[in-house]
């Protein structure tokens, strides 16, 4: 128990680190979201995912959100399973288009992830939440046109 959480924290601190870095990097070339001269979340110190997302117009917002289709896996525990379901927002129409093709990738880590935990660990919201974290990190390595700016828990059903 302690080796998964231990493993769990290192995943995510060095996927947030990744992020920070990747964000960090992608600011310094042409944002479609935000005009050169205005300044970033990150900058101003707040979570620059959420900022950036939050700065989308609504009509655009649909274009540049995948929702994937909800599936069932196997918990670590035997006859224990999961239903989970999630969406990204990308920082592009062209980006949504390519997440939404990888579905099949993000799938496959989160089946892999979710093998790993046991249904009480599936219900403490804070390894979901470093799980769709790495999953963030783990897509954003895979895609090659944009990122994935955040992704969103849409359904979680624990049996």
């Amino acid at each position: 128990m302690k080796l998964i959480l231990t493993s769990i924290f290192m995943c995510t601190l060095i996927a947030i680190i990744g992020v920070v870095a990747f964000v960090y990097i992608d600011h310094s070339s042409a944002s479609p979201l935000l005009p050169q001269n205005q300044k970033t979340s990150q900058q101003n110190g707040n979570d620059p995912a959420s900022s950036l997302v939050a700065k989308i117009p609504a009509k655009k917002l649909s274009e540049q959100t995948v929702n994937y289709q909800e599936f069932t896996t196997n918990l670590k525990e035997q006859g224990s399973y999961i239903i989970f379901g999630v969406s990204a927002v990308t920082d592009s129409k062209k980006s949504a288009e390519e997440a939404q093709k990888r579905e099949f990738q993000l799938k496959n880590f989160l089946i892999n992830e979710l093998s790993e935990v046991t249904a009480e660990q599936a219900s403490d919201s804070k390894i979901v939440q470093e799980l769709i974290i790495r999953a963030t990190a783990h897509m954003n390595q895979e895609m090659n046109e944009g990122v994935i700016l955040e992704m969103y828990i849409t359904n979680k059903l624990i049996n």
